[in-house]
């Protein structure tokens, strides 16, 4: 499909825009019949992909002064209702942001999720809302949800921002700190349901399902308690007009459940479940060819956002190279990716760490020794010696490679060198049956709760899951002893995406550890990672989030929440101990305030954000790349 990038030059006083939009009425049948589930998906990405992609200071400005703008000339906040006058003859977005209600531009699918810069989900409108820069910054990338006045922190609405609760709630939007999730208004549940599904289907190479899937039953509820009405159809015309097409979901009421149903949605392209570096190559007899590293991982998973970074034997990084694309099944469920990359150091001790989208470390592996990081994402941790090495005179074609059978890499023993196998599963290497394809599992604290979220993308034999918890207290053993909360039933054996939820109660204030032990019908177990979540003694703290993008290139983002209002300081510092930044901030008890750091000056290497509000103080990692 011929897809046009636009940008917009506006010659203020005067904008020219495209002519008014010829409006597009609902369906009067349902669009592809007899399609669901992933078929239906693709039909609808094929047929309503935008044709033209605006830059997003262009998209902006489109939605302010045509798309949102209401008669009168007022521009309105989508979750709190209350409207501004945009002045005709000023820059739109600039306008309203100056304004003394601040409204900016709401990713409904938040950048961190997969709305990523440089990408046409960033500027695609139809996920795109006018909000106050405030309340935008409170719900940063929370799931949406519905939840109880006792678990919301604050609202959102006609009257303001308020830390009790409305008489009016169904006017007001809100967001639970405890939970960790935002509900919008009423008048706008069923429209951000819409464009969370339209993202989902059409921007798929980015969209990370697992945060999708968090909230995919209330979105589906939402839908069907709040339909597209005329003003909502009209705003999906408009952009049409510009985009070149329109929001299906707002079209069609029936695709949503046809697309993202609990008897149709099967998850696309999730993260792996395990992930892994499978097969290197660094040296052999004269100059060195086709140097490079294999990850494999479970079929179907998307490796977009996973880095290899290359350590010196002194802990420090020389090369970097980013993973995409998905796994293919090449036998058993799993499947390779080969990343060339020329000039992998000889050793002696060398090495390797895989790290994940939100910057953990999920292997950091060393040839020929072993190496501690001073810098970078593994900074401080001691890798592990593969046990095996290449030389000068090791044939041209033979690899170092995993042999064995398992799930995890531990499974799995280093090989060779022996004949390449490159971009495919080893000689010897099998995996067996996954039982269970887990693709998100979260605990949330609440008061002395904790809540339990966790999703499958399918299940053979699943008899169901035994949910175990223990304390995390400093100086404990990990070794201390699991207790059973309660079993929760599964699906047997289904290929379709299930989402199931626990809720541990009555619990004193303190730090746990929850997994989940898989049972099959024949009795087989087999454990989820930890998880791991804080029972606050009184309310909630002062709370930093995990910076995003991390590691940063140019700049990156935190949400700092306060319990009380008041002054803070934001400081960060090297590991020198050095300050590099510092600016003073005046926080409001109960609501984000979201906080860009520019780091395009700063070294590469791992920095500490430090945040201080009177004698509260939270930290959270930073790691610079270049």
């Amino acid at each position: 499909m011929l897809r046009l990038v636009l940008v917009l030059v506006f010659a203020l006083p005067t904008l020219v825009w495209a002519s008014d939009p010829v409006p597009a009425s609902p369906t009067a049948s349902p669009l592809h019949a007899g399609l669901s589930g992933g078929a239906l998906v693709s039909a609808l990405r094929a047929s309503h992909y935008p044709t033209t992609v605006y830059s997003y200071a262009a998209a902006r400005d489109t939605l302010f002064a045509r798309v949102d703008l209401e008669p009168g000339d007022s521009l309105r906040g989508a979750y709190t209702g209350r409207a501004l006058w945009l002045d005709p003859s000023a820059d739109p977005t600039a306008y309203a942001f100056g304004h003394p209600l601040n409204i900016s531009t709401e990713h409904s699918w938040p950048q961190s999720r997969g709305a990523v810069e440089g990408t046409d989900g960033y500027s695609d409108m139809h996920h795109l809302f006018p909000v106050l820069q405030n309340v935008n910054a409170s719900r940063s990338n929370l799931p949406y949800a519905d939840f109880t006045t006792a678990d919301a922190t604050v609202w959102y609405g006609p009257s303001g921002t308020q830390s009790a609760a409305p008489a009016n709630l169904s006017e007001y939007s809100a967001r639970s700190s405890g939970l960790g999730r935002f509900e919008p208004r009423d008048a706008v549940k069923g429209d951000v349901a819409r464009a969370l599904f339209y993202f989902a289907t059409m921007h798929d190479a980015h969209a990370d399902y697992a945060w999708f899937e968090l909230q995919r039953p209330t979105l589906l509820t939402w839908h069907a308690a709040d339909p597209a009405d005329a003003d909502e159809i009209a705003r999906s015309n408009a952009i049409a007009t510009y985009q070149g097409t329109d929001n299906p979901f707002v079209l069609d009421a029936t695709l949503a459940d046809r697309a993202f149903g609990d008897g149709n949605y099967v998850v696309t392209n999730p993260r792996p479940a395990a992930v892994w570096i499978n097969e290197i190559h660094y040296d052999n007899v004269g100059a060195d060819q086709n140097e490079g590293v294999e990850v494999l991982g479970s079929s179907g998973g998307r490796l977009d956002g996973y880095v290899l970074y290359c350590y010196r034997s002194d802990g420090t990084i020389y090369d970097q190279t980013s993973l995409s694309g998905v796994l293919a099944d090449e036998g058993e469920g799993h499947g390779t990716v080969w990343n060339a990359m020329p000039g992998l150091q000889n050793g002696p001790a060398d090495g390797l760490a895989l790290v994940d989208p939100e910057g953990t470390v999920l292997q950091f592996l060393s040839y020929e020794g072993t190496l501690t990081a001073t810098e970078g994402p593994a900074l401080g941790q001691t890798s592990t010696d593969a046990g095996l090495a290449q030389a000068s005179n090791t044939p041209i074609g033979q690899t170092l490679q995993l042999t064995g059978t398992g799930q995890q890499a531990s499974n799995f023993t280093w090989s060779g060198p022996q004949a390449s196998s490159k971009g495919a599963v080893n000689s010897g290497q099998s995996f067996g049956a996954l039982p269970v394809e887990l693709v998100a599992f979260e605990a949330v604290a609440s008061t002395d709760r904790i809540h339990l979220r966790w999703s499958t993308a399918s299940e053979t034999n699943n008899a169901g899951f035994a949910v175990e918890w223990r304390t995390a207290q400093a100086g404990q053993s990990a070794r201390a002893d699991w207790r059973e909360a309660a079993f929760v039933a599964g699906h047997g054996t289904t290929l379709r995406a299930q989402t199931y939820q626990h809720t541990l109660h009555n619990l004193l204030p303190g730090t746990y550890r929850v997994r989940l032990r898989q049972v099959d019908f024949d009795g087989t177990t087999d454990y989820s990672p930890e998880v791991e979540a804080t029972v606050q003694a009184t309310g909630f703290g002062l709370a930093l989030s995990t910076p995003a993008p991390n590691p940063a290139h140019g700049s990156t983002a935190v949400a700092i929440t306060a319990p009380t209002d008041g002054p803070a300081e934001l400081s960060v510092y090297d590991l020198l101990g050095r300050r590099v930044f510092a600016d003073r901030l005046l926080l409001r008890g109960g609501e984000a305030s979201r906080q860009q750091l520019n780091v395009s000056a700063w070294s590469a290497g791992v920095y500490l954000i430090r945040v201080q509000q009177d004698e509260r103080v939270t930290t959270a990692r930073l790691v610079v790349a270049r």
